[in-house]
C-alpha cells in the first residue's frame, strides 16, 4: 500500500498450494491484482489441477466506469456440478468476457461440454453461448453443429423469456437408452415454443407441435403422425395423438393435469399388444391382449373413469420369476 492514505494505491499478490484443491485433486491457485491511480487490474486470475484449469484478467477504470475482462476454464468434470443426475459424464470447459460501461456492459458466456455421456451412452459435444447488451438478452444451445434451441428475453422485471426447442435435435435415442437400458432407436420432429418470466416460473407456457415422431425397440416399433401438446405448469391438453406400430393403436386427446387439483378431461381409446411393457426394462417380458375405451375426469386424487379396458391371455415373467394365463374385463 502507498500514497495517500484517503485513496491509496495497493498490490495484492496470493498463492495457493493443496494436496485436495477443488475437492480430491492436487492443484493451486495464483491471484494478483493492482490499483493505481483510478485503474485497477487484475493481471492474473488462475487456478489448476490435473485434469482442470482456470484463468482470468481484467481492469476497471473508476473514474470512466469502464470494465474489461475475460475468464477462461478447461477440463471440469461434469459429474460434481450435477451430483442429483447420474450417468451424466462429461468435462466442462468456456469463457466469459465483459465489456463496456458498469452500468451496461456487453457480456459473453460460452460453455462447452466434451466427452459427454449419460449411463454410458455417448451424447456429441453441447455448447451454450449466452450474449447480453442493454436490457436484451439471447442465447443458443447447440448438439454437435445442430442447434437446439434459441432464446431471447428482457433483462428486466419479470425477465420475460421466449425459447424456441428444435425437437429433431434433441438427443431422444442415447437418453432412452440410458435410461432404459433396452436397444432403442427415437426418431422426433417438430418445435416447441416456451414463454416464461425468470422470476416467476410458475407461469411458463408453452406449444410442442410435433409433426413426425418413431421409436423402434426389440418388439416392434411405433409410430404417429403430427400432434400437439400445450399447457403450462398445471396441465397439459393433447390434441391429435395417434400411435400405431403393430397390433397398436392408441389414440389420446383432452388434458393431463400436472398438479394435484387441476382437473382431468382424457379420451384414451385403443387396441394394444401388452408386450409394450415389456420395452420399459430387459428384465421384464409381458404378452398378451388388451383394448381400452375411457374417459377420465376428476383429479389425481378422485379420478372418475368412465369406460372399459380388457385383457385377453395375459403372460408375465420378471426378476424372481412370476406368471400365469388370465382373462381380465374391467369396467370402470
Amino acid at each position: 500500500i502507498r500514497d495517500r492514505a484517503s485513496d491509496p494505491d495497493w498490490r495484492l499478490d496470493a498463492r495457493l498450494d493443496s494436496e485436495a484443491f477443488l475437492g480430491e485433486f492436487p492443484g493451486g491457485a495464483r491471484l494478483s491484482i493492482e490499483k493505481s491511480g483510478p485503474h485497477i487490474s487484475l493481471t492474473t486470475l488462475s487456478a489448476s489441477t490435473q485434469e482442470a484449469s482456470l484463468e482470468g484478467s481484467g481492469t476497471v477504470q473508476l473514474d470512466s466506469e469502464i470494465v474489461d475482462g475475460r475468464l477462461e476454464w478447461n477440463g471440469f468434470p461434469l459429474a460434481p456440478l450435477v451430483g442429483g443426475l447420474e450417468g451424466v459424464e462429461g468435462q466442462l470447459s468456456g469463457k466469459f468476457q465483459v465489456a463496456g460501461t458498469v452500468v451496461s456492459p456487453r457480456m459473453t458466456a460460452e460453455l462447452r461440454v466434451e466427452e459427454a455421456a449419460f449411463r454410458g451412452e455417448d451424447i456429441e459435444p453441447v455448447g451454450l453461448e449466452v450474449v447480453t447488451e442493454g436490457q436484451r438478452a439471447d442465447l443458443d444451445l447447440r448438439l454437435g453443429e445442430r442447434l437446439l434451441v434459441h432464446g431471447s428475453g428482457q433483462l428486466e422485471t419479470p425477465y420475460p423469456f421466449q425459447l424456441e426447442v428444435d425437437l429433431s435435435a434433441v438427443p431422444f435415442t442415447p437418453v432412452v437408452r440410458g435410461w432404459t437400458s433396452v436397444e432403442s432407436e427415437v426418431d422426433v420432429g417438430g418445435t416447441v415454443l416456451i414463454e416464461i418470466p425468470l422470476l416467476h416460473p410458475e407461469d411458463l407456457t408453452f406449444r410442442a407441435e410435433v409433426d413426425r415422431y418413431e421409436a423402434t425397440f426389440p418388439n416392434g416399433s411405433h409410430r404417429s403422425s403430427s400432434f400437439t401438446v400445450e399447457g403450462d405448469s398445471a396441465s397439459l391438453s393433447i390434441q391429435g395423438l395417434q400411435l400405431t406400430g403393430g397390433e397398436r393403436r392408441f389414440k389420446v386427446e383432452g388434458i393431463l393435469p400436472l398438479t394435484m387439483e387441476h382437473p382431468f378431461d382424457l379420451n384414451v381409446a385403443g387396441e394394444f399388444a401388452l408386450d409394450l411393457f415389456s420395452e420399459l426394462s430387459e428384465d421384464l417380458t409381458v404378452t398378451g391382449q388388451g383394448q381400452a375405451d375411457l374417459i377420465v375426469q376428476g383429479t389425481w386424487e378422485k379420478a372418475n373413469r368412465v369406460g372399459d379396458v380388457l385383457l385377453g391371455e395375459v403372460w408375465g415373467e420378471g426378476k424372481g420369476g412370476w406368471g400365469g394365463d388370465v382373462e381380465v374385463g374391467a369396467r370402470a
